[in-house]
């Protein structure tokens, strides 16, 4: 006796790779169904988010302020160059805003120990740095500390948030060519 077939089923889809070797170009056909194909993307995503997360590298910009001398010496009330005890004129010191790049190592370690270390820091204390270069920086303050952390947190919740999106984009597919035109 026949069954009756159940044509809302679905159908696997059948996904073609085409594998290039040496010379010659093969095309392989690979029957996998949507899961199957969705299962392999979400664990591949997986290796990839955490070769990112390993070491993740943080590129920022502290705001800081130098003093240099300006070109004019400082004058009295009368217009006069003010001397000092040389007879030579006082220069006028200015503060001068600059960007001070610093690249650091993004890890959870990372970010953790910058925070312990900013909060054990004096409000007007310095502290050095080692940068993802394994270049020292001196001088940085309980301020640029903060932003320092903050930003590896900041690189932290941007990597999950790229890995869920990826993971939403994977999951929602209704079709393997949805799942074909995924990348990271």
């Amino acid at each position: 006796m026949l069954k009756p077939v159940n044509i809302e089923q679905p159908v696997p889809q059948v996904i073609e790779r085409v594998i290039v070797k040496t010379e010659q170009i093969e095309t392989i056909k690979i029957l996998k169904t949507l899961e199957e194909y969705k299962a392999q993307l979400l664990s591949e995503l997986k290796a990839e988010f955490e070769v990112r997360a390993q070491k993740p590298r943080v590129e920022l910009v502290l705001p800081r302020v130098r003093l240099v001398e300006s070109t004019e010496p400082l004058v009295d009330e009368n217009g006069d160059a003010v001397l000092d005890e040389n007879g030579e004129p006082v220069m006028v010191m200015i503060e001068e805003a600059y960007d001070y790049p610093l690249a650091v190592d993004g890890g959870r370690t990372n970010k953790d120990d910058f925070k312990t270390e900013w909060e054990m820091m004096p409000e007007e204390g310095v502290t050095t740095v080692r940068d993802a270069d394994n270049a020292f920086h001196y001088d940085v303050t309980k301020t640029e500390m903060e932003t320092i952390w903050k930003a590896i947190a900041e690189n932290g919740r941007l990597l999950y948030q790229w890995k869920w999106s990826k993971e939403a984009e994977i999951t929602q597919a209704t079709t393997i060519q949805e799942l074909e035109v995924i990348s990271w």
